[in-house]
């Protein structure tokens, strides 16, 4: 169903705020646009938290959930890494594919279009690094 035609307003959320249970409610959906491979990179800090853990750098655009970064994934695209980035590159090309993605949501998202998406059950919450894991992050690349 086109946007237009349904009942509630349809959100997109582009960075970190948790949204209250009847917030969500009140819409026919909300998406987000997460800056971390979904469901192994959960939180913030993704670009670092991803340089940590060994896990590639990606965007995923999920419907959200009450519970953070949890909800129905829609897409995820990976984001290259390449030789002699900084973590600061990174960090834009990520940011990059972010907008790209949403501008491709929110078109299938007008004509009723979005992909019909897996839930969001597993995946641990990333917590902040502290300045060792900073250290670390910075230094691995």
């Amino acid at each position: 169903m086109a946007i237009e035609q349904l009942d509630k307003p349809f959100g997109l959320i582009l960075g970190s705020r948790i949204l209250k249970q009847k917030t969500i409610d009140a819409t026919s959906g909300i998406l987000n646009l997460h800056p971390g491979l979904l469901p192994q990179n959960r939180g913030l800090e993704t670009v670092l938290n991803a340089i940590v853990r060994d896990l590639p750098q990606a965007v995923s655009g999920h419907l959200i959930s009450a519970e953070i970064d949890r909800g129905v994934l829609l897409e995820t695209e990976f984001v290259p890494v390449l030789e002699g980035d900084s973590v600061r590159d990174i960090d834009a090309r990520v940011t990059s594919y972010e907008f790209e993605m949403a501008v491709r949501l929110v078109k299938l998202a007008l004509v009723g279009s979005l992909p019909a998406g897996s839930n969001l059950a597993e995946g641990n919450y990333n917590h902040p690094l502290d300045a060792q894991g900073l250290a670390f992050a910075t230094g691995k690349l």
